[in-house]
């Protein structure tokens, strides 16, 4: 059943569903733009734009058509792997302002004040006496001239000629305040920019390809641009200091701007590799020794917490067929009750509105129906796990939510559901949703260590042990942990047969309930060599092996219980003890 219907289904990102484009240190409208910054003025166009089409959007970028009038934009073009975003001109440039003083026009090799044109430049950059973040003009293609006119209160920035192409708009120092009121600090301000010149002046690197390797416990991904310079996403360089020690190649360059997503950072080459720390968990229920606790009995379709404990105690060797088809009931109940909104521009329809309301009740079915998948030895597409991919933020890594505490949640559920995935890339998904959040964390500390901010910001935590455990982080804890050796036991069955193990030496006896005169079959996957015999309550027992893999089939001639024994090589480790599933948790931790 196709859940998310699409017009060219894709991610999107933080470019969906509004007539805005929200993007690190700026804002732009149709009736202009500005920074993100409190004191900052709006730079406005000459009339409100009569249009916001996009063309295409991606998580990376977008392609807009505003349709714009005399001196006002036709096109806006905007890269997350780029700082600022570009505005194509048709005829000349025209802007207005509403501060009270003029600001100043600067180039590499002199500044002029108002009623005074610059020559043609590859780059302008217009700063303010007050303080706020200066902003950078670049002709994409050529160069160009500007000149202030105007009087208090309303300025106007123009082309000094007719001007066609693009230009590209910047925030040099990000969203830091900047008071423009002395050579000294114009000359300052032109120092910063040529030190990464070629980073604030190009025009955006695309991504070319991306590869993966796994390792045992470790996912490594390697993006390549098209040409060096592309703007790094925030996690590369904060996820570390929110404890996830993803390990970034080459070493990202720090730049002396930042944004209300931490320091302004680019990749010095053409490529970047991370190493995502990660541990594989295998399809099918792992066989762990012990009796088990009692199992959640249900869950609301409506209730994450309940939908996360009854989820993971699918993949239990307590769990059965009946539990299966109960999860397929309430997941159903979900479906038919869930109303789905159409993402305008894209055409897709999501199961969630605009404002992200009831994406962390998608996200615990997307876990839902992942622990449901795990317990075949095939995996389906998850289309609410990839529903939620769609909305994941670039510069973030994390959905792209107005509510923050949905934002977490949602994330959180997506990392554990995308981490039960066999597929590389959807476990790249799990590490990206994993450490977007512990950037969010790191950025915290960033700004305490550089006095933009306290040193404690209380943060909301869902399912942080669990979490913690999967992504190899040193705080996790022993339960979660044992909780993982148990899931992802060495030998792992298929089947809706509720079973219980115990140990005898080398032999895990397994115990399961039997009906009279009636024939089993069961699927094993195991890391190493194993022989079957029965023990109690099975005739013609019979296995047929390929590597790593075993089918068992067999009557029972009795109503009751009935054993088989695997035996392992002596060689092999025990397989680990029964754990319970791991409640909800949701805390806010400084």
């Amino acid at each position: 059943m196709t859940l998310v219907q699409a017009a060219f289904g894709q991610a999107f990102g933080r470019f969906g569903y509004h007539q805005r484009a929200q993007l690190p240190g700026f804002v732009v409208d149709r009736s202009g733009f500005r920074t993100n910054h409190p004191s900052a003025d709006t730079f406005r166009f000459p009339a409100e734009c009569p249009e916001w089409t996009p063309l295409t959007l991606d998580e990376t970028e977008i392609n807009v058509t505003l349709g714009g009038s005399e001196g006002g934009p036709a096109t806006l073009r905007a890269s997350l792997l780029s700082p600022g975003f570009s505005l194509y001109f048709r005829e000349s440039v025209s802007l207005r302002l509403n501060c009270n003083s003029a600001p100043f026009l600067t180039w590499d090799g002199g500044s002029v004040g108002v009623n005074t044109p610059t020559p043609d430049a590859k780059w302008i950059l217009l700063s303010f006496r007050d303080n706020q973040p200066p902003v950078l003009f670049v002709g994409s293609a050529k160069t160009f001239g500007l000149q202030v006119t105007g009087r208090t209160g309303d300025w106007r920035v123009e082309s000094t000629e007719p001007f066609q192409g693009w230009v590209n708009v910047i925030a040099p120092l990000g969203t830091q305040g900047h008071s423009a009121n002395s050579a000294a600090t114009l000359g300052g301000l032109v120092k910063d920019i040529k030190a990464h010149e070629a980073f604030w002046t190009q025009n955006a690197p695309k991504v070319t390809q991306l590869t993966l390797t796994e390792e045992a416990e470790f996912l490594t991904a390697v993006w390549e641009f098209d040409k060096p310079g592309a703007m790094a996403p925030s996690p590369l360089r904060l996820a570390p200091l929110g404890g996830y020690r993803i390990e970034v190649e080459p070493a990202l360059v720090e730049t002396e701007a930042w944004n209300e997503f931490g320091p302004i950072c680019y990749v010095p080459g053409r490529q970047v590799r991370v190493r995502f720390p990660i541990r594989r968990i295998p399809a099918g229920r792992g066989i762990a020794i012990g009796e088990s606790e009692p199992l959640i009995g249900s869950a609301s379709p409506i209730d994450p917490p309940t939908l996360f404990e009854y989820a993971l105690s699918l993949l239990s060797p307590a769990s059965s067929g009946e539990r299966r088809d109960e999860g397929r009931r309430i997941f159903q109940t979900f479906l038919t009750e869930t109303t789905f909104s159409v993402e305008p521009f894209s055409g897709q329809q999501l199961p969630y509105d605009a404002r992200g309301r009831g994406m962390d009740l998608v996200a615990a079915h997307a876990l839902l129906t992942q622990c449901l998948d795990n317990t075949e030895s095939s995996s389906e597409p998850n289309s609410l796990l990839t529903s939620l991919r769609w909305r994941r933020d670039w510069t973030t890594w994390r959905t792209w939510v107005d509510d923050p505490l949905v934002m977490r949640r949602s994330t959180a559920l997506a990392a554990i559901a995308g981490a039960l995935c066999p597929e590389p890339r959807r476990r790249l998904e799990a590490a990206m949703f994993q450490a977007g959040l512990c950037a969010e964390r790191g950025l915290v500390r960033w700004r305490y260590h550089r006095d933009l901010g306290p040193r404690v910001v209380p943060i909301v935590e869902t399912l942080p042990s669990l979490r913690e455990a999967i992504f190899r982080m040193p705080t996790a804890e022993k339960p979660s942990l044992d909780f993982l050796r148990a899931l992802a036991s060495e030998v792992r069955i298929y089947s809706d047969q509720r079973v219980s193990a115990e140990a005898a030496g080398l032999d895990t006896i397994l115990a399961f309930a039997s009906q009279a005169d009636a024939r089993f079959e069961w699927a094993f996957a195991t890391a190493y060599p194993v022989t079957a015999r029965a023990i109690a309550n099975i005739e013609s027992l019979r296995a047929a092996e390929t590597p790593g893999y075993m089918v068992l089939t067999g009557r029972t001639p009795l109503r009751g219980e009935a054993k088989v024994a695997l035996r392992r090589p002596d060689w092999s480790a025990a397989l680990p003890p029964l754990v319970a599933i791991p409640r909800w948790e949701e805390i806010a931790r400084e």
